[in-house]
This record gives C-alpha cells, sequence and structure tokens, in this order.
C-alpha cells in the first residue's frame, strides 16, 4: 500500500478549502489607448439604474472602482448595507452635482458598455 506523504496533502487540502470559500473574488478590466487609460475593478454583482445614469446596488461585501485617466469613482456596499459613491478628480473629492452627475453617467454607460453589472429592468404594466 503506497502512503501519502502527510504535510503535502495536508497543505494542499487547506489550500483547496481556503480557496472554495473565498467571497467576492475581483474583476479587473484595463483599457488604454492613446489619450484614454481606463480601470475598471469590482467585486460582487453591480446593479445599475434603469435610466443606465447611476449605480443602484452591490451585493453586501462588493465595491466598484472605476478610474478614466484622472476620474475616479469608488462605490461600495458597507457594513451596515448602505451604497456609498465616491467622485474624485486628480485624487480630490468632487460633489456629486451635475458636473459630478454627469461624469457618473458617463461612466456607467462606459462600465455597461464592457459587461460590468446589469441594468435594472423596466416595470411593464
Amino acid at each position: 500500500m503506497r502512503k501519502f506523504p502527510l504535510v503535502p496533502v495536508s497543505l494542499f487540502c487547506i489550500v483547496m478549502l481556503a480557496s472554495c470559500h473565498r467571497r467576492n473574488s475581483a474583476t479587473t478590466i484595463v483599457i488604454n489607448s492613446e489619450n484614454v487609460s481606463i480601470k475598471i475593478k469590482y467585486a460582487g454583482h453591480v446593479q445599475f439604474n434603469q435610466d443606465s445614469t447611476t449605480i443602484e446596488s452591490i451585493s453586501p461585501g462588493g465595491y466598484l472602482e472605476f478610474r478614466k485617466n484622472e476620474q475616479e469613482i469608488v462605490a461600495e456596499n458597507n457594513r451596515d448595507g448602505n451604497l456609498t459613491i465616491e467622485l474624485y478628480n486628480e485624487r480630490k473629492p468632487i460633489a456629486l452635482d451635475n458636473a459630478g452627475k454627469e461624469f457618473l453617467a458617463g461612466a456607467v454607460k462606459e462600465m455597461i458598455e464592457h459587461r460590468v453589472g446589469s441594468v435594472t429592468a423596466a416595470i411593464v404594466q
């Protein structure tokens, strides 16, 4: 009867168990062209609103990072289950005013083009 070495087999089992319980593994998309650099990183399920202008929800423990040149969006589902969305320009926080909403809407449309998340369907009555 063949004996297996105890330490290597034990380490293999521990690694396999740990990888089976991993949650919210991240996906990263990087696009570089002559004048534009885009990086999208997210974990969990991202849901955009019906108009494709904002982030409606992210699954518990999930997050979304979008960066286009010097503009950035960081969104996450925090410990209380609330969605937080932060906008930055050149690493400085910017308000979610009309210009901020315009940037967010454009970013959402780009993320949808790259198959990030899903859009809330319209309710037909």
